[in-house]
């Protein structure tokens, strides 16, 4: 089961270099999002637990940043 496809890590260098603070946490995701087939919504919430499901959207939480 494939939850996401990644369109662009451009987009994600990006975000990271103009918030510094999120790099670590959006370069572990990316890693982990292209290297890992989860076989169900439970084994994307053993790794991710704080993934939400809303409608048919997931809704992660990486971490806690000031990007105000």
């Amino acid at each position: 089961m494939r939850f996401m496809h990644i369109i662009s890590k451009k987009m994600l260098r990006e975000f990271w270099e103009r918030y510094p603070d999120s790099q670590t946490a959006l370069a572990r995701w990316y890693r982990i999002m292209q290297t890992t087939e989860f076989g169900s919504w439970r084994d994307l919430q053993k790794t991710f637990p704080s993934a939400d499901l809303v409608d048919d959207v997931i809704v992660l939480t990486l971490a806690v940043t000031n990007t105000a």
